[in-house]
């Protein structure tokens, strides 16, 4: 069968649907943050498609192979997430940090942003790193001033 892929980042959950043509045929795609699976595309008489979620529970759920490529949203939600959680770890409800980011992993893949966790862990020490850049450069005399644009 036909197949295509649309990246998580080029979907606007705000609406419910997604429509696109293909083939002189209209594919309707409905769209739910929660869902996750495979669709199956399906015409009708009219000649208008539309997709439904696949029920196979014997076929494991495949991930992306790659690594998750981040945008703007996928981090503000990401941080957003860590804001809520962090405070967990020191109050010990959550063990150690390492389940503090399969929880965010989770809770990042309900929301449509499939991220392993040892990817949520690298993007964590990748933006305190770059924080601590800016500190350590804004604190030098003569020199120009750096913005975070993510801001604790």
């Amino acid at each position: 069968g036909l197949q295509f892929q649309i990246a998580y980042n080029e979907i606007d959950f705000t609406c419910d649907t997604i429509h696109c043509f293909f083939d002189n045929k209209e594919l309707i795609i409905p769209l739910h943050k929660n869902v996750q699976g495979n669709v199956n595309i399906l015409e009708n008489e009219n000649n208008v498609v539309s997709s439904e979620k696949s029920t196979n529970k014997s076929e494991p759920e495949k991930l992306h192979e790659g690594s998750f490529s981040w945008t703007d949203a996928s981090i503000k939600l990401f941080l957003c997430l860590y804001k809520d959680k962090k405070d967990l770890v020191s109050l010990r409800k959550i063990k150690t940090k390492k389940i503090l980011w399969q929880k965010i992993s989770e809770e990042m893949k309900i929301n449509g942003y499939n991220v392993p966790c040892i990817q949520v862990e690298n993007k964590f020490k990748s933006l305190e790193r770059s924080f601590k850049n800016i500190v350590t450069h804004n604190k030098k005399t003569g020199r120009n001033k750096i913005s975070c644009p993510y801001e604790r």
